[in-house]
């Protein structure tokens, strides 16, 4: 039991481990749910959440994200990042037998929830590949550090079952679109995606009907190219109601017609009900008074585009 002589007592486990080899190690571990500082200096993780293969869950409160006392730190003894991810602790979701109880091993469980669903919507990944995804996109991940390390796992989209797109570098954009049903591949072939194919204006119309879930317009667009029955004719139908498009003339869609980056942004900045008072975006390529410039100040400033190089946007550059 410890005391600091003015808070209340807690009673804490305490163990230590001896582990024979090459070369002895010890493992020193405190657990509990009390509030203990500093229960879990740095390299506490042990065997086996220190081997380098595995996905090493932390424990952190789930309704603050503050991590756990109990919670060990990395590296592992190869110096490498450990934990990968965190978990939700303190949440009722696992049953005890007359007692209710908190720890890692109550926050692991949500990671082999996540592991179970990627690889039960894509069989084909490796473990590698599997750590990779949970890593990427955990809360943490742009700034990893050796207690939470890249933060709190969360699911985001399931893979695609498009094989072929594993390790391109929109793969998490395409399993997105294909999860949501916003697309269901390349017209004609529909088991790829043909990154680097150009998007026609009449799939560009469809992709964006699909993500505001495929609204009905009240009256049919007055577009001459686009003619009663055609699979695109609804979402068009729609971005024209909605003042998503104004055509590529004022009588003709032109749905054949390829779709510009100057163009896509101001089809997702009209979709946004073209939302005002972006920071000039700086592109050397996109002077100010372009019909798109402020869309692609919104697309700058939102984090939806960081432009073709650093300084340019390529607004005649196709989508692909």
């Amino acid at each position: 039991t410890l005391a600091n002589g003015t808070g209340a007592q807690h009673r804490y486990s305490y163990g230590v481990t001896r582990r024979s080899g090459p070369e002895t190690t010890y493992e020193a571990r405190t657990w509990d749910t009390g509030p203990l500082e500093f229960a879990n200096p740095a390299a506490s993780i042990g065997v086996p959440g220190n081997m380098a293969a595995v996905i090493t869950v932390g424990a952190v409160n789930w309704q603050t994200e503050e991590l756990q006392p109990y919670s060990a730190w990395g590296p592992n003894h190869m110096g490498d990042r450990k934990p990968e991810v965190v978990g939700p602790d303190l949440v009722a979701t696992s049953a005890w037998v007359g007692a209710s109880n908190a720890g890692t091993s109550y926050a692991t469980p949500h990671i082999a929830g996540l592991v179970a669903l990627i690889l039960g919507a894509a069989p084909d990944l490796t473990p590698a590949q599997v750590k990779q995804r949970i890593t990427s996109r955990a809360s943490k991940a742009d700034d990893p550090d050796y207690k939470q390390g890249w933060g709190m796992a969360r699911l985001g989209s399931l893979p695609s079952d498009i094989a072929a797109i594993r390790g391109h570098w929109a793969e998490e954009a395409v399993d997105w679109a294909f999860t949501t049903e916003i697309t269901d591949g390349c017209p004609m072939v529909g088991v790829l995606t043909c990154p680097e194919l150009a998007v026609p204006r009449d799939e560009m119309a469809q992709f964006l009907w699909r993500f505001r879930i495929t609204p009905i317009a009240t009256m049919a667009s007055s577009f001459d190219d686009v003619v009663a029955g055609v699979s695109y004719g609804p979402a068009v139908d729609w971005l024209a109601e909605a003042g998503i498009t104004l055509g590529c003339t004022t009588t003709s869609y032109c749905p054949d017609g390829t779709v510009t980056r100057a163009e896509m942004a101001a089809f997702l900045w009209r979709l946004e009900n073209s939302p005002g008072g972006s920071p000039p975006a700086g592109f050397a390529d996109l002077p100010i008074g372009s019909f798109a410039h402020l869309a692609v100040d919104w697309l700058l400033a939102s984090g939806t585009t960081t432009g073709c190089t650093t300084w340019s946007y390529c607004p005649q550059g196709l989508v692909t």
